[in-house]
């Protein structure tokens, strides 16, 4: 828990993206969600971040639990803010990264979280699970310059395998799709534990607008228009469609990627090479925002 050295009004609890993750958002070589809270702490604002379940410090089992096991999780922190000084008066809210804005809707709509009062997306999905697979496989792809030809044929196996997924066919018949698609024998088990894993069918089947669509507090939704993973246009259009206008505040920004860097292509093997862990612009906007609450 960090908190300003002077009086302050919010206090943001920072909700992960997917992957066992600990508290400073360790990826590729950057400290995500460690500078984020630092940059916020110095604009005023208290953060509190906690390692995933089962990950560093924190108990429980990571493997099986799914986005709702970690809303759970999100909702036990909130509980926790609100009755422990020098916090508690203040206004709590979550700010939720990738897979973590899904997890904050989930815990906001939950009808025992009367509590929240603010929630800000970070490049957060909006589309099921699997159609954010599917998008991100094709984009992704795409910017590394494979052939159309075979970007069509991946797409029709990535859409045909999360159908399965979906629709609860059994491992067997998963296994025939893939046989069918060429995928080599012994490639098959390791993609079939990933894709039937209890999470990635959670997260497959799962429409953040369900809860979306329950939500009636301050939203401020942000996305890097370079985002391959969690792709701007879809993914922003449904907090558009899903939340109220009066309660709803979005930006795009042109040259950001997923971790909010500034980027060339966008590609994930680019996040590592880039200086900057997270452009202060979206901080500065964030604080802006929350004083505005």
């Amino acid at each position: 828990l960090f908190v300003p050295d002077r009086s302050f009004a919010h206090t943001a609890i920072i909700l992960s993206g997917s992957g066992p993750t600990q508290r400073d958002g360790d990826i590729v070589g950057h400290k995500l969600y460690a500078v984020l809270a630092d940059l916020l702490t110095k604009k005023g604002i208290a953060v509190l971040r906690f390692d995933d379940r089962g990950v560093g410090e924190s108990g429980g089992q990571y493997a099986n639990a799914t986005s709702e096991d970690f809303a759970n999780d999100a909702n036990a922190a909130l509980n926790f803010l609100k009755h422990h000084e020098p916090v508690a008066s203040s206004k709590i809210g979550y700010i939720g990264h990738s897979e973590g804005s899904l997890i904050a809707a989930i815990a906001l709509a939950n009808k025992k979280n009367t509590s929240a009062d603010f929630f800000i997306s970070l490049a957060g999905p909006s589309t099921t699970g699997g159609e954010v697979l599917v998008d991100q496989s094709y984009l992704i792809q795409k910017m590394r310059g494979v052939a159309s030809s075979e970007l069509e044929k991946d797409d029709k196996l990535q859409r045909k395998l999360i159908q399965a997924v979906a629709q609860n066919y059994s491992n067997e018949d998963i296994k025939t799709l893939m046989t069918s698609a060429g995928i080599p024998a012994s490639q098959q088990d390791a993609q079939l534990s990933q894709l039937t894993s209890v999470w990635m069918q959670y997260f497959i089947k799962t429409d953040p607008k369900t809860y979306l669509q329950k939500l009636s507090l301050p939203v401020f939704a942000v996305h890097g228009a370079k985002d391959l993973q969690v792709p701007v246009n879809q993914n922003l259009d449904g907090f558009m469609q899903s939340i109220d206008k009066q309660w709803l505040t979005s930006k795009i920004y042109p040259n950001l990627n997923h971790l909010l860097q500034p980027a060339d292509k966008g590609l994930p093997e680019e996040y590592a090479a880039i200086s900057t862990t997270l452009s202060p612009e979206v901080v500065e906007d964030i604080s802006l925002w929350l004083a505005q609450q």
